[in-house]
């Protein structure tokens, strides 16, 4: 009996595994795998659509020629197809993330003057000195107010 409602259990677990995983996919949380054969299609510039080489100097967006991927955009736009399963198909490449990647805190250290400075910059902040060159938060500004170039001259 014991083993019958384990069997059960393993099964009733696999049936909602599988619902979670179509729920994941239609909202698009799951990343849907890419075609072995789509990868070397990408890899040698061939267009995933139309399967003509993409010319060197052209737009490669997502593995398509511009014109095929503004065809591929519209077919997901009216719900003909969504991106997971044009993905999955090896119909476009998954999305890359795009800008410039993160500074490494190496690369900042090097800008900054390294480890070289680091002693002195722990120095000041421990004296509550700030980046205002020496000053701290407290001192007066290097000039009163009202004193200076428009000293004499009415507010407008």
């Amino acid at each position: 009996m014991i083993d019958k409602s384990r069997q059960e259990i393993l099964q009733r677990l696999d049936v909602i595994e599988k619902q979670v995983r179509a729920i994941r996919e239609a909202i698009g949380r799951v990343e849907p795998v890419f075609p072995t054969e789509a990868e070397k299609k990408y890899a040698k510039r061939i267009c995933l659509d139309c399967g003509k080489p993409i010319e060197e100097g052209r737009r490669n967006l997502r593995g398509l020629h511009e014109y095929c991927y503004k065809r591929v955009l519209r077919m997901i736009e009216t719900d003909q197809l969504t991106e997971a399963a044009a993905i999955a198909s090896g119909l476009i490449v998954p999305r890359q993330p795009g800008g410039r990647p993160p500074a490494s805190e190496s690369a900042v250290n090097q800008k900054v003057g390294g480890d070289k400075y680091a002693a002195e910059i722990a120095e000041m902040e421990a004296k509550g000195l700030g980046p205002n060159r020496g000053r701290g938060k407290t001192d007066p500004p290097r000039r009163p107010p009202g004193d200076g170039r428009n000293s004499g001259k009415k507010a407008r």
